[in-house]
């Protein structure tokens, strides 16, 4: 398919070997558009010369008209040359309408040889940030007499600007990464997949492990060849071995929870470390007790703590002879029980109340302040800790990269078989 030509237009060098319009028209066959723009300075000179490449182009390719009001303003001309903001602002113009009109598959094609030094930095800096749609630059190249291309020597040399902005766009990934936006970060490097399939891989998997969706992460872990997630398959194979109520989940909700804090996502750190205390409860009520959820009614019924008020309210919220336990009903299990661990939780009136926050921003909205979410997660390391003795020494640190780039030139030091 022919592509689409967008040409700055001089006013011409005077010399024995050259000639603009020759050379433009030149330019234009090489490059064979379906259609073309031409965007002279407001010079007399310049607009003169590009009425001479229309005439000489003739029917061989399309010229597109920015106005037919009159004569003048065909063109989109550019005011002030020398102004590099100008040129630029006038360029983004035509390249934004010559969008609107490309076919699937078409390109466009910016060639800003001709003109002044600031015409052509100008035309290239809006090729370059319009570039996913633009489709490319291109510079007419050839012998070169006194500085300019003799005419009939002309040829055309284009400049892939994918990996220019491939860098750019890495850049802000980072950023992202950075702040703990994954999905984000993979989103900017999509369209580059050729270019950083690594760090496409590693972007999407840390969001999936970020958001505990295991299998996805796992998934994603054992088909890359990114080091740093070839250095963490085995932690995640067993993340998705284990059961919901494990250890291993327990730590890796807690490390979660910690890098939330630590991009300032507070209230979602809030969520995960309330999770991380039911989880210990749920793994106590397994490893201890031999209660697994979904709870049978029955066994739970049978305890022989469990007092008749309690049991009432168990059976109502039975559904087919099973139930799931909020936190304050999970403790009070583990009361029934007479597990010091309920003693622990239910002892502990500070730690209820900052647990409570988690109800406050999820039904009422009210977020939580950070110096609040900063003691809950120091009385969940104590906790968990007790629940689980030795947990705080086998937490799943440093299994995060610090950077993209990092992940795709290392990989974890130590496997996380930590449990």
């Amino acid at each position: 398919m022919k592509p689409l030509l967008i040409l700055t237009v001089g006013t011409g060098t005077a010399g024995r070997y050259s000639n603009l319009a020759s050379g433009l028209v030149t330019t234009v066959r090489l490059h064979d558009p379906e259609r073309y723009w031409l965007v002279p300075s407001s010079s007399p000179d310049s607009i003169g010369i590009a009425d001479l490449v229309r005439e000489e182009i003739g029917e061989e390719a399309i010229f597109v008209p920015w106005s037919d009001s009159d004569n003048r303003s065909i063109y989109c001309s550019i005011e002030e040359p020398d102004d590099v903001i100008s040129c630029r602002t006038a360029l983004s113009a035509v390249i934004a309408a010559a969008r609107k009109t490309l076919k699937p598959g078409q390109r466009l094609v910016v060639n800003p040889t001709s003109g002044t030094k600031q015409m052509t930095a100008g035309a290239t800096l809006a090729a370059l940030e319009l570039d996913q749609e633009a489709g490319g630059i291109a510079f007419t190249i050839g012998e070169r007499h006194d500085g300019v291309v003799k005419t009939g020597t002309e040829r055309v040399t284009k400049i892939d600007t994918r990996r220019f902005m491939y860098e750019r766009r890495l850049e802000h990934a980072e950023s992202f990464f950075e702040a703990g936006a994954c999905q984000a970060a993979a989103k900017l490097l999509e369209p580059f997949s050729e270019l950083s399939q690594q760090k496409l891989d590693v972007a999407r998997c840390l969001h999936m492990w970020q958001y505990q969706n295991y299998e996805p992460a796992r998934q994603i872990a054992a088909r890359s060849s990114a080091p740093h997630l070839i250095g963490l398959r085995n932690y995640f194979e067993q993340l998705c071995r284990e059961k919901p109520a494990g250890e291993l989940r327990v730590a890796d909700m807690f490390a979660g929870a910690e890098r939330l804090r630590n991009w300032h996502l507070t209230d979602e750190a809030l969520v995960r470390y309330y999770h991380t205390v039911e989880t210990a409860g749920r793994v106590r009520l397994w490893q201890e007790h031999s209660l697994q959820e979904p709870f049978e009614l029955d066994a739970v019924l049978a305890i022989p703590g469990i007092q008749p008020t309690f049991a009432n309210r168990l059976r109502n919220i039975a559904r087919d002879g099973r139930l799931f336990l909020t936190m304050a009903l999970l403790f009070e299990v583990l009361h029934a029980l007479q597990d010091p661990l309920a003693e622990l939780f239910l002892g502990d009136k500070d730690f209820q109340e900052l647990l409570r926050l988690r109800n406050d921003y999820l039904h009422d909205g009210r977020p939580a302040r950070p110096e609040k979410v900063d003691a809950l997660r120091g009385k969940t390391f104590h906790f968990i800790e007790k629940a689980l003795p030795g947990i705080t020494t086998r937490l799943p640190t440093g299994l995060w990269p610090t950077s993209l780039a990092d992940a795709v030139t290392s990989s974890v030091i130590e496997s996380a078989s930590v449990f």
